[in-house]
C-alpha cells in the first residue's frame, strides 16, 4: 500500500475507476482508524465539483464519501449520501453514475442483511451498465446478483448470473475477476450438493489465481477446497488442503484467514476425534481472534471449544468456555450462535445428570430457534414479494 497520507491527498483529484480504487485501498486501514481527514479532502474535492457545476464530479465524490461512511460502518450515513448522488445521476442521466450508485447501495444493503433492497439496487445498476456496453460493470453486477440469490438460496438463479458475468469477464479478460466468479460458481455447485461440477469450477479458481500469482486468494481457492472435501466428508483431504491454505494465510499476514483454518482444522481434528489436536488448533484460533477484537468468532470458537471439553469429559472447563461464548452471543445480539451455546448446555448438564438445567437450556434453545425459522420465513415472504413486485413492474414495462 502506498503512503496513507499520500493516498488521502490523491482522492481529491483523482475519478473514477482511480477513485474508487483508493477507497478500496484505503478500506482496511479505514476500518480501524478515523476517517475524517479522508473526508476532508474528498470534501475540497467535492465543493470545486459544485463550484464548477461538474455534476459527474460532484456525484463521483459523493459516492467516494459514502464508501468511506461505508468502511467506517456507518452504513445509514453512507447510504444517506449514495442516495443524494444517485438523485442527483438520474436527473442529469448520468448512466454510468447511476450504475455505481446503486451498486454501491447494493453493496451496503447486501452488508447490513437487507438482500431485497439489494437486489433491487444491483439490477438497477446491472440495467444502466448494460445501457452503457461497459463489461467490467455488467460484469461486476451480474456478479453480485448472483451472490444475493445464493443468499436467498435460490442457486439455479444465482447461477445463471454468474455464468452472464463469466461471459462477459470472458472478453475483458480479467482473471482476477473471473477467478472470483470461478470459485463463486463452485461454492454454489457444493450447495446444490453437485461435487463434481464444485470441484472443477474450485480447481479452475485455483489454477487461475496460481497463474495470477496472487497469494492471498490462492489461499482462499485451497480453503474452498478443504470446505469442499470437508462437505463430502474426506477428513483426510480436507485437512491436507486447509494446511495448505494455512501457510499461505501466515505468508500473507492475513490474520482472519489464519483464524478461520485453525478452527475448521481443529474442528476436523474433533470429527478424527484427535481430541488433542483439535484443542491445539481451537485455542489458537481463539487466541487470535481475541486480539483482533472480534467478538462473534470469539463467541463461535469458544462455543466449539466448550464443546470438545465436553466430549473430553473435562465439564469445568466445558462450563467455563460455554458461558463465555454464551455471554458473547447475548452481547452482540448473535440467536444463531446462542441457540448453538444453549444446545451444548444441554447437552452439558444431560452428561453430568443435572437434568433441570439441562431442561432450561433446551426450552431456550427450542425457543430461539423457533425464532429464528419464524424470522426466516418473514424474510422469504417480503423476498418473495419483492420479487414479485419486480416482476410486475417488468411486465408493465413490456406493455407499455
Amino acid at each position: 500500500m502506498q503512503n496513507i497520507e499520500e493516498l488521502e491527498k490523491k482522492l481529491a483529484v483523482v475519478s473514477g475507476k482511480e477513485k474508487y480504487s483508493i477507497i478500496f485501498e484505503l478500506g482496511g486501514y479505514y476500518q480501524n482508524h478515523s476517517v475524517e481527514k479522508a473526508i476532508e479532502y474528498c470534501q475540497k474535492s467535492l465543493e470545486k465539483s459544485v463550484e464548477k457545476n461538474d455534476i459527474q464530479g460532484e456525484t463521483e465524490t459523493l459516492n467516494a464519501i459514502g464508501l468511506l461512511y461505508y468502511v467506517s460502518g456507518d452504513f445509514d450515513r453512507a447510504l444517506e449520501i449514495l442516495a443524494d448522488s444517485l438523485k442527483k445521476t438520474e436527473e442529469a442521466g448520468i448512466e454510468k453514475g447511476i450504475a455505481d450508485s446503486s451498486f454501491f447501495m447494493g453493496h451496503i444493503y447486501s452488508a447490513r442483511g437487507d438482500y431485497p433492497e439489494a437486489l433491487e439496487n444491483y439490477k438497477r445498476s446491472l440495467e444502466m451498465c448494460e445501457k452503457t456496453g461497459e463489461k467490467s460493470c455488467i460484469a461486476r453486477a451480474a456478479n453480485s446478483i448472483g451472490i444475493v440469490y445464493k443468499k436467498f438460496g435460490e442457486y439455479d438463479s444465482a447461477l445463471e448470473y454468474y455464468f452472464k458475468a463469466l461471459k462477459v469477464m470472458d472478453d475483458i479478460d480479467d482473471k482476477g475477476t473471473i477467478s472470483n466468479t470461478l470459485a463463486n460458481i463452485g461454492i454454489i455447485y457444493d450447495y446444490m450438493r453437485n461435487f463434481d461440477k464444485a470441484l472443477e469450477y474450485h480447481e479452475k479458481a485455483l489454477n487461475m489465481r496460481e497463474e495470477i500469482g496472487d497469494d492471498y486468494m490462492i489461499g482462499a481457492s485451497l480453503l474452498n477446497i478443504g470446505a469442499h472435501y470437508s462437505t463430502i466428508d474426506d477428513k483426510d483431504k480436507a485437512l491436507k488442503y486447509y494446511k495448505k491454505a494455512l501457510s499461505l494465510k501466515k505468508k500473507v499476514d492475513d490474520n482472519a484467514g489464519i483464524a478461520c483454518l485453525l478452527n475448521n482444522i481443529g474442528l476436523i481434528y474433533r470429527g478424527m476425534e484427535k481430541y488433542k489436536e483439535a484443542l491445539d488448533n481451537l485455542l489458537d484460533s481463539l487466541e487470535i481472534k481475541e486480539k483482533t477484537g472480534d467478538k462473534r468468532g470469539i463467541a463461535a470458537s469458544s462455543i466449539n471449544i466448550g464443546e470438545l471439553y465436553i466430549k473430553l469429559n473435562d465439564y469445568k472447563k466445558a462450563e467455563e468456555y460455554l458461558r463465555k461464548g454464551l455471554e458473547l452471543a447475548e452481547e452482540i445480539n448473535s440467536r444463531a450462535l446462542a441457540r448453538d451455546a444453549n444446545s451444548a448446555f444441554c447437552n452439558l448438564y444431560t452428561q453430568i445428570g443435572d437434568f433441570e438445567k439441562a431442561l432450561e437450556h433446551f426450552r431456550v434453545f427450542s425457543d430461539i430457534k423457533d425464532e429464528i425459522f419464524d424470522e426466516e420465513t418473514s424474510k422469504r415472504i417480503a423476498e418473495m414479494r419483492a420479487k414479485f413486485e419486480t416482476a410486475q413492474k417488468e411486465k408493465e414495462a413490456e406493455i407499455y
